[in-house]
């Protein structure tokens, strides 16, 4: 890598400098290295491949009309719901608001998100994005709104 900045307070000093990296010319290995393969179990795996200790949804319904309108997910959390946390992704930047404090039931937990009744309007027909997180594992699906 070849590089030219200017280095600035009163005056502009530049810089020119060369860094190298030299790459093996061994094979690469199977498996990430341990700190990748560990980071790489982090990344919320899609519902379909859930592990055993990893959240699952259990219910979502949708008010979209009336007064009150709010989105409910029901969650289980089979290996404790210590760092249990639901992320809602909507498409075209409509804004979802964070979920209320989750609370708990017979499953597990159970995430209400109130919405607006614009935002409500504008996610009718639409796909979003849920993420259930929790220190155990974490999941992501996509739910089609009524």
């Amino acid at each position: 890598l070849e590089a030219e900045f200017g280095l600035c307070k009163d005056i502009c000093v530049p810089i020119q400098t060369t860094l190298t990296l030299p790459v093996p010319a061994a094979p690469v290995a199977d498996k990430p290295p341990a700190p990748i393969a560990a980071a790489l179990r982090q990344v919320p795996r899609p519902a379909a491949e859930r592990n055993a200790s990893d959240p699952a949804i259990v219910r979502t319904t949708a008010t979209l009309d009336g007064t009150s309108p709010k989105l409910v997910v029901e969650a289980r959390f089979p290996a404790g719901d210590k760092g249990a946390d639901l992320f809602v992704e909507a498409p075209e930047s409509i804004y979802i608001p964070l979920p209320k404090a989750p609370a708990k039931t017979a499953d597990g937990l159970r995430f209400e998100i109130p919405l607006s009744a614009s935002t409500a309007k504008d996610l009718r027909g639409k796909p979003i994005t849920l993420t259930l997180v929790s220190a155990a594992g974490s999941i992501w699906s996509r739910w089609q709104l009524p």
